[in-house]
């Protein structure tokens, strides 16, 4: 679970709440789904529910990195056109 939560944090640290909304939403909801798991015991689930967590979450952040770095190089101008 801690990896899960991990994952969800350095996604959101990388801009995913704003630049991968629709992945972030959706590593939360399943890591809650992780949360409720463990709450009833269903160990298993929750562990199933914490691995597709953290593997959204990455997806959530690598896609978050790869829209701020594309939007870093189109502010680049050529010192040609200066």
């Amino acid at each position: 679970m801690s990896d899960a939560r991990l994952a969800i944090s350095a996604a959101e640290d990388a801009g995913a709440g704003t630049l991968a909304p629709d992945a972030l939403a959706e590593a939360k909801v399943v890591l809650r789904s992780a949360e409720q798991n463990i709450a009833r015991r269903a160990y298993t689930a929750a562990r199933r529910d914490a691995a597709l967590t953290k593997e959204l979450a990455t997806k959530a952040r690598e896609v978050a990195e790869a829209a701020a770095e594309k939007s870093a190089r189109d502010q680049v101008v050529p010192i040609k056109e200066l």
